[in-house]
């Protein structure tokens, strides 16, 4: 059963991140939430496996947008005797990167507000994670573009940081 749950998990997440991309978000959020309950469940039906958590990292990082929760299911395939491939690293870095793009956005929208600073503070403290874990995967898939974007981004969130801080004459 646990193998099943497993697949199970899997296809609804493939499912609800196609769903995403179509912007049938409600869909979309429907299946990466029964993608969840699959893996928990495998990972409960086989105690050990670390494959479950797994697919928990992939759904909560690309899927959910849920960094966090991503990095804690990859410490618990670990903890399960998982070894961190460049994948793993580079989903992670990926996850970093997409927070700091979600500051930016969020700091073009308070621009001229004192949280501006703090948003764009923290997008830049994103992107150089994000740099620093991919240059761990540096011959993974797409990981050199990925360090092109990141690093323009991070130069750009810097350009606006040092405007910011000069005093207005």
């Amino acid at each position: 059963w646990a193998a099943l749950r497993y697949c199970e998990g899997h296809l609804h997440r493939i499912n609800g991140e196609a769903n995403i991309k179509r912007r049938e978000v409600v869909a979309g959020q429907r299946a990466l939430t029964n993608a969840v309950a699959a893996f928990r469940e495998a990972a409960e039906l086989r105690p050990g496996w670390p494959d479950p958590f797994l697919g928990l990292a992939r759904t909560f990082v690309y899927g959910l947008d849920d960094l966090d929760r991503g990095a804690d299911a990859l410490e618990e395939a670990q903890r399960h005797g998982y070894v961190v491939t460049d994948r793993e690293t580079a989903q992670l870095a990926d996850g970093y990167r997409a927070r700091g793009n979600s500051l930016v956005r969020s700091a073009r929208q308070l621009s001229g507000l004192p949280q501006e600073t703090d948003l764009l503070t923290r997008a830049a403290e994103a992107y150089r994670e994000a740099l620093t874990l991919y240059s761990k995967a540096i011959n993974f898939a797409d990981v050199p573009r990925n360090i092109r974007l990141t690093q323009r981004a991070l130069d750009d969130v810097q350009r606006k940081l040092d405007e910011l801080s000069q005093p207005n004459t």
